[in-house]
């Protein structure tokens, strides 16, 4: 028996101008992917664009298969206007509900300014592999100082009220000087529209950790153009010779509906991870995220601020139908998209569990549901809540320029990575005779930037960096113990990803 829903009682209309303008989006038919390619519509969101904020840093998880070597990537010939946007290549990262490996595809960012990307890499750990996350790195710094573990956060929100509505809390962190640590409390930061400020906090490498100072960064509508990620058959895909190049877009409004914080793994994660079995395995709705008690995320902070509170409202009332089954859920694959899309617009029904609702407005529906768009149907003009981003074609100069870039990126990684594997944090072991040789602060130095574009001053004037308390001398920390790094539970399925194939040479191990 058929019943009528109304579907903007859940996708109430103050999120309705994040979709697409125009008639519902085309989709294509199964098949018409190219071969060996599988676009994806639920997965990791290139960190890049968005890492979840943490209090305090831990080792990522072991994964117990190799990944494959980088693949060549090329970037499309359109992007968001502007002139501080750059390409930032894909890199591989595990799947656990595959149980492989998928490419995170590179995207167009609008960079923060004065501010770098320094890539992140898979480090071997014995007879596994663990991913050390990549950060924004001030344009300026060329020196990180490696330092112990930091003791745990002393404080669990803020301790007096925000000086008004326009303020988000910055937490307190840890900060290293000379031989010990020193608490800095948390603080207020007066929002500017258009910008969230991301709070300091610490990343764990191999080698140690290192703390990088907060800065002003973009709300998630702003940060450019995503593409999906995709699962790559190489049996089928041959490498030699051959490149990717992404195709799929990730709508913006869409994107904001089903996109969750996993902040053990540092990746923000999008698509149908709604359930109890998704939640027991850390997948955290980003507006349920908080950085530590009683401190929400810092994005979640300004949209709640900048575009009433209605917003946010309204998406935590969508992500609970969809919890609950109340709502569709996103599509797990490009062709049960094709479904869903073909039978509201044939039929003006979608398909909750076992139970068929009509759906009254259909184009409300279907851009909810397009989690992934060809970029050949792509608005040329698309207005995002207070933003009208145009999307234009890139000539050939600034692709063979951010190609360029591309190899910039990759080479810092590896100059970190080669550090990192050289200078590996090891506690010596009780009784040995001659316990392994502890490098407690090394320093790393990056190759200068040549490529950037982050000393371009963007549209809007960036507010002026926000002053932190003073460190206090009446919390003096001790390092924390390293703690023992979790093994991820499922294990490989197969060889749906193999290792990189030359001419039908052996996969070769990459150097750590």
């Amino acid at each position: 028996m058929k019943r009528t829903f109304v579907f903007a009682a859940v996708v109430l209309p103050v999120l309705l101008s994040l979709g697409t303008a125009g008639a519902p989006p085309q989709q294509p038919g199964p098949g018409q992917e190219e071969a060996g390619i599988e676009p994806l519509t639920r997965g990791p969101v290139h960190e890049a664009f968005a890492e979840p904020a943490v209090a305090h840093p831990e080792p990522s998880p072991i994964v117990p298969k190799q990944p494959p070597d980088p693949i060549e990537e090329l970037p499309p010939d359109e992007r968001p206007e502007g002139e501080n946007v750059q390409w930032l290549p894909g890199y591989w990262q595990f799947d656990e509900d595959r149980g492989d490996y998928v490419w995170v595809s590179g995207f167009w960012r609008d960079v923060p300014p004065d501010r770098r990307w320094v890539a992140g890499y898979w480090a071997q750990a014995q007879d596994a592999w663990q991913w050390v996350s990549g950060y924004w790195a001030d344009v300026q710094q060329t020196e990180v100082n490696y330092v112990p573990a930091p003791p745990e956060p002393i404080e669990a929100g803020p301790s007096v009220p925000a000086p008004g509505a326009d303020y988000a809390f910055a937490p307190g962190c840890w900060v290293w000087r000379e031989t010990r640590f020193l608490w800095r409390p948390g603080f207020w930061v007066q929002q500017r529209p258009g910008w969230v400020f991301s709070p300091a906090r610490y990343c764990w490498t191999p080698a140690g950790y290192f703390f990088t100072e907060g800065y002003w960064d973009y709300p998630l509508h702003h940060r450019g153009m995503l593409f999906a990620p995709v699962a790559l058959d190489y049996t089928v895909v041959r490498p030699a010779g051959w490149h990717y190049r992404p195709s799929y877009v990730l709508p913006a409004q869409p994107l904001l509906a089903a996109l969750f914080a996993r902040p053990a793994f540092g990746h923000y994660y999008f698509g149908d991870y709604f359930g109890q079995t998704h939640r027991q395995a850390g997948y955290v709705p980003w507006i349920d995220y908080h950085v530590v008690r009683n401190v929400p995320n810092p994005t979640v902070a300004y949209y709640h601020w900048r575009h009433e509170r209605d917003l946010i409202v309204d998406l935590r009332q969508q992500y609970k139908a969809r919890e609950e089954g109340r709502a569709a859920r996103p599509p797990v694959s490009v062709k049960q998209q094709t479904q869903i899309i073909q039978n509201i617009t044939t039929n003006n029904t979608v398909n909750i569990g076992k139970q068929t609702i009509r759906v009254e407005n259909p184009k409300t529906a279907v851009q909810q549901l397009t989690m992934v768009q060809p970029l050949t149907k792509v608005e040329k003009s698309v207005k995002i809540l207070d933003r009208e981003v145009k999307i234009e074609k890139v000539s050939k100069e600034v692709l063979v320029r951010e190609q360029k870039h591309v190899a910039e990126v990759r080479k810092v990684a590896a100059v970190r990575r080669d550090f990192d594997i050289k200078h590996v944090h090891v506690e010596p072991k009780k009784g040995a005779v001659e316990p392994k040789k502890v490098v407690a602060h090394p320093k790393l130095t990056l190759p200068a930037p040549v490529a950037h574009l982050a000393a371009v001053k963007p549209k809007l004037e960036r507010p002026p960096a926000p002053k932190p308390p003073a460190h206090s001398e009446k919390h003096v920390g001790e390092p924390r113990k390293e703690v023992k790094t979790p093994r991820v539970e499922i294990r490989p399925k197969g060889p749906a990803v193999a290792p990189k194939i030359e001419d039908k040479k052996p996969a070769r191990r990459p150097r750590n």
